[in-house]
């Protein structure tokens, strides 16, 4: 059974039961009413009847006994009074009916009646079956055991009561008829919506994840429940678009890694077809393969530490953390830089080596923080023309120690700048190893800064040159407290 059903049904059975439960409580306070007015009559006619029997009672007889009477003031026609004797027997009657027929409208009253303190009761006429409310009042203190009856038809009241049960019958019928329409508007109304998120969550399941439901809101139930789902539905998209990035760029990389691996490996295996065709007979060309072997060889070695050092970030090793000069490291990378690339100028702005109080002590894996200080010079000096100058700054802000690698060289355009920190990317687009390199240098670098729990960033403008910023948390000793906890490398 559907929802809307359901709420049809439950919203019509509260309403009858409401509806039901007024109607009964009506119905039964009208006759109580009806009744407790009946009861003052007879209560009000009891004196007359008494007076009237009082003769016979002393034993002399009354001629207006059993003769015909207009009824006291409130009484209906067809009302009478009885007296009984010690022995519960009717001793005589009075009629206050004007055609005198009494007999067949007596009603039998019990000794129970006589002994409760109940002086009133409804019994039914043992001849006809009609239905009357009757009196009973003890004689005393002029007899013993003697009583007045005083009994009045109840047809008024029932009449009155049958015409109450057809009225609230009909209204009742309508007032349902009117509840179940308006209830089923009302439902409809107020599950459109549900209506609507289910269509929605038809195409959202067709593959469409940028659909969202509405309402989205906080005023009521089904705006909340719009809103959570939205919220659901945009972490959803997120999740698989970054799934969808993820794979491709793991599809890229497999294909990059074999590309970057496969080259090497074909340069060995033609250089030994080489020499297995000849080039051992002649010391030259022996000595020629044997090199390239060795270069090719010693290329694939470090792209395949590359990748294990990549992979070994990726799975979120922590690196060692001891205090470590970046003004000791920086000296010693530039002093590399200057040896590795003479036809650059390689410029060190860092504290002296024997001012300890200036020192710009970092809190991180000094072997590491090598190799990004390599990384990042070889960078620099790689890609840009002879004479170009490449500035190294170490230097503090207030909440980390700081690595600048700047150079005036001609810079990296804006749309290439963002990707420049992607494995296996590199400006080149043609793979040509003119300038070297496998595209995974400063890919280490951010993944090691990561790992360290800092930044990288770059900036680079053209015909003015490019800087890249690290920053680094100080040692604990230098804060006085303790660093910021490394953060898992987030991968690619």
């Amino acid at each position: 059974m559907s929802l809307r059903a359901r709420l049809l049904i439950v919203t019509v059975l509260v309403a009858a039961f409401g509806i039901g439960s007024v109607a009964l409580v009506t119905r039964g306070e009208l006759r109580n009413f009806l009744t407790q007015r009946v009861d003052a009559q007879l209560s009000s006619a009891t004196p007359t009847a008494y007076f009237r029997m009082r003769d016979l009672a002393q034993g002399a007889p009354d001629p207006e006994i059993g003769t015909n009477r207009p009824p006291p003031a409130g009484l209906p026609s067809g009302a009478y009074a009885q007296y009984l004797d010690g022995d519960n027997q009717v001793a005589g009657t009075i009629s206050f009916s004007l055609n005198g027929a009494v007999s067949a409208h007596l009603v039998h009253i019990p000794p129970s009646k006589l002994d409760s303190h109940v002086r009133s009761f409804t019994a039914s006429a043992a001849v006809t079956g009609a239905r009357y409310r009757v009196r009973v009042t003890p004689l005393r203190p002029f007899s013993s055991g003697e009583h007045i009856a005083v009994a009045s038809p109840l047809q008024d009241v029932d009449d009155t009561i049958a015409r109450l049960d057809r009225v609230l019958l009909i209204v009742s019928l309508i007032s349902l008829l009117i509840v179940a329409i308006a209830a089923a508007l009302l439902v409809r109304i107020g599950l459109r919506p549900l209506s609507r998120m289910a269509t929605t969550a038809d195409r959202i399941a067709e593959g469409d994840l940028t659909q969202r439901v509405s309402p989205d809101e906080d005023r009521t139930e089904i705006g909340k429940l719009g809103h959570s789902l939205n919220r659901m539905l945009g972490q959803i998209e997120e999740g698989y678009r970054e799934r969808e990035e993820s794979a491709a760029r793991l599809q890229q990389f497999v294909a990059d890694a074999s590309h970057e691996l496969k080259t090497p490996l074909t340069s060995i295996r033609g250089y030994a077809e080489l020499f297995r065709r000849g080039a051992a007979d002649n010391p030259d060309d022996l000595a020629m393969v044997m090199a390239r072997i060795e270069a090719e060889s010693i290329r694939m070695g470090g792209l395949v530490e590359d990748l294990l050092l990549l992979a070994k970030l990726d799975e979120g090793a922590q690196p060692r953390h001891d205090p470590v000069d970046l003004g000791e490291l920086a000296r010693d990378a530039v002093a590399d830089a200057r040896a590795a690339a003479p036809d650059h100028t390689v410029v060190l702005e860092a504290p002296a080596a024997d001012d300890v109080d200036a020192a710009v002590i970092a809190w991180g894996d000094e072997n590491r923080l090598r190799q990004v200080l390599a990384n990042l010079l070889t960078n620099a000096t790689t890609h840009t023309p002879a004479g170009t100058t490449v500035r190294v700054t170490v230097a503090r802000d207030p909440d980390a120690a700081v690595l600048r690698v700047a150079d005036d060289g001609p810079g990296i355009p804006p749309e290439l700048a963002s990707r420049v920190f992607e494995r296996f990317y590199r400006a080149d687009p043609s793979r040509t190893r003119a300038t070297g390199g496998s595209g995974l240098g400063l890919s280490i670098v951010a993944s090691i800064v990561e790992g360290h729990a800092g930044t990288v960033a770059v900036e680079s403008t053209a015909a003015v040159g490019t800087q890249f910023t690290v920053r680094i948390p100080f040692a604990p000793d230098e804060l006085g407290g303790s660093p910021a906890p490394p953060v898992p490398i987030a991968g690619w």
